[in-house]
């Protein structure tokens, strides 16, 4: 995965010639490359962890959930002089991006595990799409639920208030009056 800020995306990025992203294109190398380990054949510490230096990008991420590599699930790097990436404390904010990333354990999609999240300056979970809507339509449940609730306590007030004025007239007395 490619983070990249500030760069204009094409008005269509499902038509396949929109769908790499080349340095040349876009005016700006990544701001940050996350690679999942999935075996020990794709390189992330060895051949890409030295050419995503050598290209500029400030940092690189190595999830590594099933420890192929190493005993850590997340190593972050960031871009020291020319081209070497040194280990960086990723418990605090990513400089110049303005994020973190964190380890999260829970239920996304369907499946629980341990996920690679992004967090805000104060190092809260930045929510997903999905759960920003389940968020919302919970508060609109609420609300509805609310809504309702006075809605039944103002038919019964009314109801109480019907029977009243219908044992004033039995008693011989305007309610109205």
């Amino acid at each position: 995965m490619m983070l990249s800020r500030g760069v204009e995306l094409p008005s269509d990025v499902h038509k396949k010639e929109n769908r790499s992203y080349f340095v040349w294109e876009y005016g700006k190398v990544p701001d940050l490359v996350v690679e999942v380990v999935s075996n020990r054949e794709g390189g992330e510490d060895t051949t890409k962890f030295e050419a995503y230096g050598e290209i500029g990008i400030p940092y690189y991420i190595i999830q590594d959930p099933y420890h192929q590599l190493s005993d850590e699930t997340l190593r972050v790097y960031r871009r020291e002089g020319l081209s070497r990436y040194q280990r960086f404390d990723h418990s605090g904010m990513l400089p110049g991006i303005d994020l973190g990333v964190c380890l999260w354990q829970g239920l996304y999609e369907d499946l629980d595990g341990t996920w690679l999240r992004w967090t805000d300056s104060a190092g809260t979970i930045i929510e997903t799409g999905a759960e920003r809507a389940d968020r919302e339509k919970e508060h609109a449940d609420h609300s509805t639920e609310r809504a309702d609730l006075q809605q039944a306590r103002a038919d019964q007030a009314q109801a109480r208030a019907d029977r009243l004025a219908e044992q004033l007239r039995q008693l011989g007395a305007d309610p109205e009056a």
